[in-house]
């Protein structure tokens, strides 16, 4: 990332670890199961998370703590701030280098492609387990909600970006000769794009209920597993190594789905959907509007981005576990640099797992490529015939757009 775009360094000493400033705002984040928001209070204060940042060594190879202070100690807790609304601040404490005791080549992964990497876990195991065998003296791991490994090596040379360190059900939970639990455990190299930290954070917080993530990835497991002319951030990278065009669901309208967007100053995080932003708790249940079967409704719908207004999100339940979600996206902040803005249009079915595609745009615009141009403009119209559901956006108002829902009565 250019360091033109960066904030100022942090003026830190190294002694026993870096201790990274938080702020305080205004609700805690619950994980969910289901589609439900937590009900909102304007004076609870943010839920804060301890991460321990862990620099890791290896001879030969350059790496630079300063990259590692200002992605991990100010830009994430600054991206977190930002699309949680206040909600949740992260208290980050950086460690000095620890000099791995083994060369990169022995931790490097197999396949950077998602298939291959859950059958093939023994590189990640070794990784993580050494790295915590060096910490297992010094640190005491039940302060810390989640432990981030800062890779001192090049991604070709780990063989992937990074990954969270889980099954498909779980974080799993190694101990250290002194018995301590090992927290949920993210590894990325130190000169990974910073989306994909962004990305993997909210997911190791948020963690597992009943056995599936709270946050589920968006993009499509298959597609990612497949050669093809796509690489990071649907850029081309070429070569045999690149995997096709995989966030076919959701595209770039998720962190989730797609890690980032590319901008003149790199790759840069976008925001999330409100299905994510629901799932984190990060929208209060009374900007929710609901309409069911029968109901004819006219809502005034304020930007998604600025977590302000009288509505935020509009939900279509079909079923139990299926639903449309309806949001405004506009290019303002941390989506600043969404490929356009509307009305973005949702339909999810919570019985699909992860990777195989639980939430899927409604791509108004299919002659633009990956969902470009997906959200619906004013004057335009979404209709749902099986379910009787017709949605119109009659009309933008600044940066809200009025709509007019109606439902028919199932026969």
């Amino acid at each position: 990332m250019n360091r033109r775009a960066l904030v100022l360094l942090l003026g830190v000493s190294l002694g026993g670890g870096i201790q990274c400033s938080r702020a305080t705002s205004d609700l805690a984040p619950q994980p969910l199961a289901g589609p439900a928001a937590t009900s909102g209070d304007a004076t609870t204060s943010a839920t804060v998370k301890t991460i321990l940042v862990v620099p890791l060594s290896f001879a030969g190879h350059p790496r630079d703590l300063e990259t590692i202070k200002t992605r991990y100690g100010e830009l994430l807790p600054r991206y977190i701030r930002a699309v949680s609304h206040g909600r949740l601040e992260l208290d980050v404490t950086i460690t000095p280098w620890i000099s791995m005791p083994h060369p990169i080549s022995e931790y490097r992964l197999g396949s950077p492609r998602i298939r291959e990497m859950q059958r093939h876990w023994l590189a990640q195991y070794r990784l993580v387990n050494d790295a915590a065998v060096l910490l297992d003296a010094g640190y005491e791991f039940r302060r810390f909600d989640g432990l981030m490994l800062a890779v001192g090596a090049d991604p070709k040379e780990l063989g992937r970006c990074g990954y969270l360190f889980r099954s498909s059900a779980r974080f799993h939970q190694l101990r250290t000769p002194r018995g301590q639990v090992i927290p949920p455990t993210d590894v990325h190299t130190w000169n990974c794009p910073f989306p994909s930290i962004a990305y993997a954070l909210p997911k190791m917080v948020a963690g597992y209920r009943d056995g599936r993530a709270v946050v589920p990835t968006l993009y499509d497991f298959d597609a990612q597993s497949s050669p093809g002319p796509f690489g990071y951030a649907n850029q081309w990278v070429g070569g045999t190594g690149a995997m096709q065009y995989y966030s076919t669901y959701v595209g770039p309208w998720d962190i989730q789905s797609q890690h980032g967007i590319k901008t003149g100053a790199g790759v840069l995080p976008q925001g999330m959907t409100s299905f994510t932003k629901i799932r984190l708790g990060w929208i209060d249940e009374t900007k929710i509007a609901t309409v069911g079967a029968g109901e004819v409704r006219r809502v005034l719908l304020s930007p998604l981005v600025k977590g302000e207004g009288t509505t935020l999100v509009v939900r279509l339940p079909i079923d139990e576990s299926r639903y449309y979600l309806i949001e405004n996206r506009q290019r303002e902040g941390v989506d600043r640099h969404l490929p356009s803005e509307g009305v973005l249009i949702m339909k999810v079915d919570e019985t699909i797992s992860e990777g195989h595609g639980p939430v899927r745009v409604v791509d108004s615009h299919p002659d633009v490529r990956y969902f470009g141009a997906a959200p619906f403009r004013s004057g335009e119209t979404f209709e749902d015939a099986e379910h009787g559901i017709t949605v119109t956006v009659l009309r933008q108002d600044g940066d809200e757009y009025w709509l007019h829902i109606s439902r028919e009565r199932p026969s």
